[in-house]
């Protein structure tokens, strides 16, 4: 799963999967809830889609660790939406 991931020194501006070998179909669900409701909320902590949890996983893994590359801090981001 390739992920990008745009950020400004306080907000997620923007989350795009740009590569996945999942199941078309069954992942889709997850490719587009999961990027909306983690720039929406500006959270990680986001229900994981219905049939796709895998595929939701994966997401919100290479998110966290996109953040963590551009040192932010993952664990304020996991706390419930605003």
């Amino acid at each position: 799963m390739k992920v990008s991931v745009e950020l400004s020194d306080t907000e997620i501006v923007s989350v795009k999967v740009v590569e996945h070998k999942e199941t078309q179909g069954i992942s889709d669900a997850a490719i587009d809830k999961i990027p909306k409701e983690i720039v929406e909320g500006q959270t990680l902590n986001v229900d994981v889609a219905a049939g796709a949890s895998v595929t939701s996983k994966a997401i919100l893994d290479a998110v966290e660790d996109c953040i963590k590359q551009a040192g932010g801090d993952v664990g304020s981001l996991k706390t419930t939406a605003k």
